[in-house]
């Protein structure tokens, strides 16, 4: 069974509507809806916005459906200057850039006793050939990224060496829970929004449907 995780129902509904023989079943808060996919099964689960929504969610999703592999979809804002909406970026890795243990002895963005970076399955991303893509970090945080600045700063003094492509509210959450479970993941963002434009917000609403619909295409090069 190949696993969908996204935040928001509008990441989802496009996907909802192409599953055969669906039937739904309630864990907890969460709605999972199994079906199949070009003759696999899948499970979708809508986890909700930011951290802790999605860290739950997973834990729930690999307890109870067993996951062979786990793919995190959705709509994100571009980091990257050469990239621009409806763009799709596909996570080599990814991190939080919201974890400070420094005063601890750990490094910037990492927790005790795991990876500062989750790395997707090379196997899923290799199913992606077919299909444009920007390929590197994603990064998370529990806050809507709207100030460039800030990123900048964080980015230049803790991610220098990495090409941070977008930020999300749930990627590095979902791995995190990946990653203790060894189940493999696969995160892939369309971007909605250029983090820092004088048009994000407005952006960020004209091309939220536009954009989670073009995850749709991503997913269909997994599962078949």
């Amino acid at each position: 069974m190949i696993a969908v995780i996204c935040a928001m129902q509008i990441e989802a509904e496009a996907l909802i509507q192409k599953l055969d023989n669906i039937t739904e079943k309630k864990v907890l808060n969460k709605t999972f809806y199994q079906g199949s996919l070009n003759g696999k099964e899948v499970v979708l689960v809508i986890c909700g916005i930011g951290k802790v929504a999605a860290g739950i969610t997973t834990a729930l999703l690999i307890e109870h459906f067993k996951p062979e592999l786990i793919i995190n979809s959705g709509i994100a804002g571009g980091y990257d200057k050469g990239l621009n909406t409806l763009d799709l970026v596909v996570s080599k890795e990814v991190s939080y850039y919201d974890v400070n243990l420094t005063a601890d002895g750990e490094e910037y963005g990492k927790l005790p006793n795991m990876p500062k970076y989750f790395e997707s399955s090379i196997d899923a991303v290799e199913s992606l050939k077919d299909i444009d893509y920007q390929y590197g970090l994603i990064v998370t945080a529990d806050t809507f990224a709207d100030n460039r600045e800030v990123i900048d700063n964080i980015v230049s003094k803790y991610y220098q060496n990495k090409k941070v492509l977008a930020v999300d509210m749930e990627s590095a959450s979902v791995a995190q829970v990946c990653f203790e479970n060894n189940v493999p993941f696969i995160n892939f963002r369309v971007i909605s929004d250029v983090i820092g434009a004088e048009s994000q917000i407005d952006g960020y609403y004209n091309f939220a449907k536009s954009a989670a619909d073009k995850s749709i295409e991503a997913i269909l090069n997994i599962v078949k």
